[in-house]
């Protein structure tokens, strides 16, 4: 009898062991030799699920916006009235965050010059600031569409996305104290006179 593999839990190791290669070493680094070393696959096993490194590529940054997306909505299922709960679970607060925007930051530079990555990162990036708009309009008890409520979304998305880039780069500077005390700064003066409420 065939032995059974479980194709889709061995496509997810590889995107993770190569999101470690990402943020690590940068994208140059990204090879399915490497990939297929750090896992103990064969070469001929990676090129099995993924084209070539451009898809391998891709799918690593999938992959780390899934898991972006699933800590953003356990945290808006545990608290909707917090918005700074939720935002918070989108910073690189902890080791798998932050590698996770290590491998967003490195995929941009990539996407800058190919139009195909550029479409999937503006496609992320409108997938979020409707999950942002959705709390915030719980929140606010606005009405879907709001103009104003738009606005509010990508503002908080453009705080995030500024805090984190800049946490990035400047780690020291940068501490997850840090990084919630700007958040809840930029939501306050982004939704005053609301229930604002800091993560605990």
């Amino acid at each position: 009898m065939p032995k059974y593999v479980d194709h889709h839990a061995r496509r997810l190791l590889v995107t993770e062991v190569a999101a470690e290669i990402v943020a690590a070493r940068g994208v140059e680094a990204l090879t399915v030799r490497a990939v297929a070393a750090a896992t103990g696959f064969s070469t001929a096993v990676v090129s099995h699920y993924f084209l070539d490194k451009r898809d391998l590529l891709r799918s690593t940054f999938r992959a780390a916006a899934n898991r972006s997306t699933s800590r953003f909505e356990s945290a808006a299922t545990a608290d909707r009235r917090s918005v700074v709960s939720c935002l918070s679970a989108l910073l690189p607060l902890d080791d798998d965050s932050r590698r996770d925007w290590r491998v967003f930051v490195a995929f941009w530079g990539t996407a800058a010059s190919d139009n195909e990555l550029a479409v999937e990162q503006r496609d992320r990036v409108r997938s979020a600031r409707g999950r942002i708009e959705h709390v915030v309009a719980e929140l606010t008890n606005a009405a879907p569409g709001d103009p104003e409520l738009r606005l509010v979304a990508r503002s908080l998305l453009t705080l995030v996305q500024g805090i984190a880039t800049q946490a990035v780069f400047d780690p020291a500077d940068w501490t997850p104290r840090r990084q919630s005390e700007q958040l809840r700064l930029g939501v306050a003066a982004l939704l005053p006179g609301t229930a604002v409420r800091a993560a605990s």
